[in-house]
């Protein structure tokens, strides 16, 4: 048995991870499957269609983050070709519209990402990783309430185009499903846990994939998924006092935008002042935004650079899960993977619902389809993970679109500059400048008192608006703790 921490969105994801660390597998055999699981289960806010970057603290050696984003996709196709898109209009975060449709699917990286992540530190067999996932599939599984909050808004506008989909989430009245049973789901899982990632994106589940879009007039080709490969790439690394903290680097701007703030208040040692932090994520939010995202590589290495010379050198969706491990030998993994708003596509023959990252409008600057086929999607997604003093190692992350660096950078603040506790770092009250209207507004939740400097808009309580932070932790005496942000309805379990 191996000693774990672990914090991630649902009971089944948790037992599935207790399970494989019960069996001896280590904390990344344990996220892996739990994330298995967690692509399954949690329909609206992530697909088994996704992406995902990993982040991993090896026992030995440097942080790696191996990054399994969606890609953009098109490589080989006429593109005379039509492109078939629905516009999805919700009531949903306040009211957003999104793209939709077999046009609307990127190239999923997340089991790419899984099995480069398992093959260069997982302990126990590949298809053990898969026994949760393909027993929930085949099981059926309760729809947790991030999902059933989401379908109150999107059941009929994108996922009612589709028949197989509508009937998947809908019972004979129209109403949404309280349990989900998806036909075929638990063989195609059962298919890549015998033969590999390969079945995904060469063989059998890869042809289906690309059969359906050619007849629905999407743009994923055989070329797309046969190329696609996870990435190793170099962590963005920063300090806070004593802790050293590695998070996701370009093409992601995610882990850069959270760097930046955090190397911005612990040079300004602005972690207790209000005003100041909110100056910091207004002066960071608003460069991101006017980021044109035409060359990211470049574009986050000038981000960073400007950051490193203070904050006058800046001025100018639930569709996320979070998985985040240690183990009792240090080894620590964090895990974002987003599938969007969800296309509303299920692929005929597999079960699987798809993601809709090419419709995410707000991620798309310079429109929809306009980035080369082949090359990674723009995300604000930012696992990281962290070595502190006497030992001490940390797994964080957040979902939650743009306030996914806001939320890592206050809870990292809280931990490891004012040296509070992880459970009252991660259910402080949080606050997020919100620059998406000409206005900059400082939003927050119940005891935190806003600058005049803003206008200001105030939660009731604790809102999953702030995110829904997962954290785990191995302190300096080797104990083990993990916390699941009570915005979310995630849990967090120690063995």
């Amino acid at each position: 048995m191996t000693s774990l921490a672990i914090a991630a969105p649902t009971q089944l994801s948790v037992d599935a991870a207790l399970s494989i660390a019960a069996d001896g597998g280590n904390a990344v055999d344990a996220t892996l499957g739990a994330l298995l699981v967690d692509l399954v289960v949690n329909p609206g806010v992530v697909s088994p269609g996704a992406g995902a970057f990993i982040t991993v603290e090896p026992v030995e050696g440097d942080a790696v983050t191996i990054d399994g984003y969606c890609a953009m996709p098109g490589l080989g196709r006429d593109q005379n070709r039509p492109i078939s898109t629905r516009v999805a209009s919700m009531e949903y975060g306040g009211g957003i519209t999104t793209v939709v449709g077999h046009g609307s699917v990127a190239v999923p990286g997340v089991y790419a990402a899984v099995e480069s992540t398992w093959e260069r530190f997982g302990s126990l067999p590949w298809q053990r990783l898969f026994d949760g996932a393909i027993g929930v599939a085949a099981d059926g599984y309760p729809v947790p309430d991030a999902s059933s909050y989401y379908f109150q808004y999107s059941h009929l506008d994108a996922y009612g185009w589709q028949d197989e989909s509508y009937r998947a989430l809908h019972d004979e009245h129209g109403a949404v499903r309280s349990v989900i049973k998806h036909a075929h789901l638990s063989e195609t899982l059962q298919r890549i846990a015998e033969l590999g990632a390969d079945d995904f994106y060469r063989g059998e589940t890869a042809r289906r994939i690309v059969d359906e879009m050619e007849a629905g007039n999407g743009l994923i080709t055989e070329r797309d998924l046969a190329e696609y490969q996870a990435l190793d790439r170099i962590p963005i690394h920063v300090q806070v006092g004593d802790w050293a903290i590695a998070t996701n680097p370009a093409p992601a701007v995610g882990g850069a935008a959270m760097a930046a703030m955090v190397r911005i208040a612990e040079s300004l040692n602005a972690w207790e002042s209000v005003e100041q932090m909110a100056e910091i994520q207004a002066a960071v939010l608003g460069y991101r935004q006017l980021m044109p995202a035409i060359d990211l590589e470049a574009e986050v290495a000038e981000f960073l650079d400007r950051s490193a010379t203070g904050l006058h050198a800046l001025t100018g969706s639930p569709s996320t899960i979070q998985l985040s491990a240690v183990g009792g030998d240090g080894l620590a993994v964090s895990v974002t993977a987003s599938g969007g708003y969800g296309s509303g596509l299920i692929v005929p023959g597999t079960g699987m619902w798809m993601n809709n990252c090419l419709g995410e409008v707000e991620l798309s600057p310079r429109g929809l389809f306009s980035v080369e086929p082949g090359s990674r999607l723009l995300s604000n997604m930012a696992p990281t993970v962290a070595k502190g003093p006497g030992g001490e190692v940390l797994a964080i992350g957040s979902p939650g679109a743009s306030r996914i660096t806001t939320a890592i950078m206050q809870v990292l603040g809280k931990l490891t500059a004012l040296n509070e506790t992880l459970s009252r770092a991660v259910e402080s009250p949080r606050f997020h400048i919100d620059v998406d209207n000409s206005d900059p507004t400082f939003v927050h939740e119940p005891g935190i008192d806003p600058p005049d400097t803003y206008p200001s808009r105030s939660f009731d309580g604790l809102n999953m608006y702030f995110g829904g932070v997962q954290a785990a932790h191995k302190l300096a005496d080797g104990t083990l703790e993990a916390v699941a942000d009570s915005r979310r309805a995630s849990v967090a379990a120690t063995m």
